[in-house]
């Protein structure tokens, strides 16, 4: 993994509270799916990293979620993006804010649902140096919009994202979405992620 990914594991500026259920499924019929519902925390790349290795190859990763922890969610558009699993958005579910994230890093997306973006925020009143504070956030928007490059969004689709919020999401059009070919990488790398989060 290369350093700009260590940068991403080491941020986090939104607070949580409990971790969002990342968990697998297996039906009568033989298919399974991994479920990611709930507020995201940054813990939870850890646990979309463990479902991935413990559930067959081609596993959809099905989103139902309002969003969560920025950090978190843009290291699990990469673990999704490593998989090539299918991310979901059904009927009736919504991937908002970071769960848009997670959704935005798969390399193939099924989505029916409504799916909404913001820029990064913080939702709690943060202590300590204020340069520090804003050092931070400048670092989380940067990591951010990095992640939207990765994954193939427009410069422009990006900057739009990237002004809108808190109190707002932006929906990109399906041509956009469309055209976001998911963030490219090993699959092998999720194996050595998983060993990471162990230690």
């Amino acid at each position: 993994m290369n350093s700009k990914i260590g940068v991403l594991l080491a941020l986090t500026l939104i607070p949580s509270i409990a971790s969002a259920d990342v968990t697998a499924h297996t039906f009568p019929d033989g298919h399974a799916e991994i479920n990611v519902t709930g507020r995201i925390t940054e813990r939870d790349d850890c646990n979309l990293a463990r479902a991935i290795v413990n559930t067959p190859w081609g596993t959809d990763v099905v989103i139902n979620s309002k969003g969560g922890s920025t950090g978190g969610s843009l290291m699990m558009a990469r673990i999704i993006g490593w998989s090539r699993r299918t991310a979901v958005v059904p009927a009736g579910a919504v991937a908002y804010s970071a769960a848009a994230n997670i959704l935005i890093g798969a390399r193939s997306r099924r989505i029916e649902g409504d799916i909404g973006f913001h820029a990064p925020y913080l939702d709690h009143e943060v202590q300590g140096d204020p340069e520090q504070i804003r050092q931070g956030i400048a670092n989380q928007i940067e990591a951010f919009q990095m992640m939207l490059m990765d994954a193939g969004l427009s410069q422009n689709m990006i900057a739009q994202i990237s002004q809108t919020g808190p109190d707002s999401v932006i929906s990109p059009p399906k041509e956009e979405l469309n055209r976001a070919h998911g963030i490219v990488g090993d699959p092998t790398w999720i194996i050595e992620y998983v060993k990471w989060c162990s230690k």
